[in-house]
């Protein structure tokens, strides 16, 4: 899976909490504030504006989040957590990451 910078075309899909704790880079994991409604398999999108990330999340086990590949920016406690909706249309490039745990990454 991809993560890194969110393009301008992923956006919120109004399913949201926040961080309930700072996140560095490199990040595993993430405590909400709440996970209710979040599910394994979705796509989010976390913090907004230039420090805006996308992450997929592996699992979740009470108000805490897994993600499928490491986070590449630090995020503020607070900041918002969203379900992503990513269009198909490519966006402009946006500096992303490609996992290297993945086949070819």
């Amino acid at each position: 899976m991809i993560t890194g910078r969110a393009p301008s075309n992923v956006i919120a899909d109004g399913l949201s909490t926040t961080l309930n704790g700072s996140t560095l880079v490199g990040a595993a994991t993430a405590t909400l504030t709440s996970a209710a409604g979040f599910a394994s398999g979705t796509i989010v999108v976390i913090d907004i504006g230039g420090l805006s990330e996308v992450a997929l999340i592996r699992s979740i086990a009470g108000a805490v989040v897994t993600f499928a590949d490491p986070l590449t920016i630090a995020h503020a406690s607070g900041v918002a957590f969203s379900r992503a909706i990513v269009p198909q249309a490519p966006a402009e490039s946006a500096p992303m990451v490609r996992s290297p745990y993945l086949q070819g990454g």
